[in-house]
């Protein structure tokens, strides 16, 4: 039976470059893959000043050539905290999607960005019903953080393994 695996990161690339393997075999599994990125406004960054609605539509059309969703919240880079309302906006993706299984950054980070939205995300996981104030919330049956590549994470031990091969 298909599953619904959700993704997520502070910037377009942590997902792809962090799982990439993993969301590619879900995709081959038939598996609805969504991929989140808290960070959708890329006019702070300067390699993408200018062109940020050009890597947000791009970063989408490559995700649905790979059969898979891309979604962006609104936040700049180093504009965002753990904050109740940082919280809800992603718990509020988590209510939609209905995610069976997700995927968030490790929360020990040198990046800051990282760092919030590992806690955002965490938060929204672990209670989405309380967040948003419903009686209840589809949330993931297992959640899993991830390494989103060398130079970043500060003591991950990877303990879960998926033969993408």
């Amino acid at each position: 039976m298909p599953r619904t695996i959700l993704a997520m990161g502070a910037h377009y690339d942590d997902c792809v470059f962090g799982v990439p393997g993993t969301l590619l075999r879900a995709v081959r599994r038939h598996d609805r893959v969504v991929i989140l990125s808290l960070i959708g406004d890329y006019s702070n960054w300067p390699p993408a000043r200018g062109r940020e609605k050009e890597l947000l539509e791009f970063s989408k059309q490559l995700a649905t050539e790979r059969g898979m969703e891309m979604r962006f919240l609104g936040w700049k880079s180093m504009g965002f905290e753990p904050t109740l309302e940082a919280k809800r906006a992603v718990a509020e993706v988590v209510a939609e999607v209905k995610p069976n299984v997700a995927l968030m950054l490790w929360p020990h980070d040198r990046h800051a960005d990282h760092e919030a939205a590992s806690a955002i995300c965490h938060a929204a996981l672990s209670q989405p019903a309380r967040l948003l104030r419903r009686d209840s919330v589809q949330t993931a049956g297992r959640i899993f953080w991830y390494d989103n590549g060398p130079g970043h994470t500060i003591g991950f031990e990877p303990d879960t393994f998926v033969d993408v091969s």
